[in-house]
């Protein structure tokens, strides 16, 4: 997908770790389906175990982002949408609404 000045780019990010969840999608869609994939798998498994060396004390923030750009990507919009720790996906956008919400978010624009 294009628009403005590059491509768009939808990326699973766990905020609290600072680390991207698999590779960048281009479609909405598909991200939001590997977000709800994400929420049924154990939180003590890859890729839900968090990366830190305490992880069965800790859990994984999970936002979806969009951003722009070819070389340089430009963050455009944001919304967390689920919490991973010991009981499970606590999600703070329902499933089935990830897609509805996150369309409903203003760009961010460039001052």
């Amino acid at each position: 997908m294009r628009e403005g000045d590059g491509t768009i780019r939808f990326v699973i990010e766990d905020d609290f770790h600072a680390e991207r969840i698999g590779e960048p999608y281009m479609l909405l869609g598909e991200a939001a389906a590997e977000l709800r994939r994400l929420g049924e798998l154990p939180w003590d498994s890859a890729p839900n175990r968090a990366p830190c060396v305490g992880w069965d004390a800790c859990g994984r923030d999970y936002w979806l982002i969009e951003y722009e750009g070819d070389e340089a990507w430009r963050s455009r919009r944001r919304l967390f949408v689920m919490r991973m720790g010991s009981g499970g996906a606590q999600w703070i956008v329902p499933p089935d609404e990830i897609e509805t919400r996150f369309c409903g978010l203003p760009v961010e624009t460039v001052a």
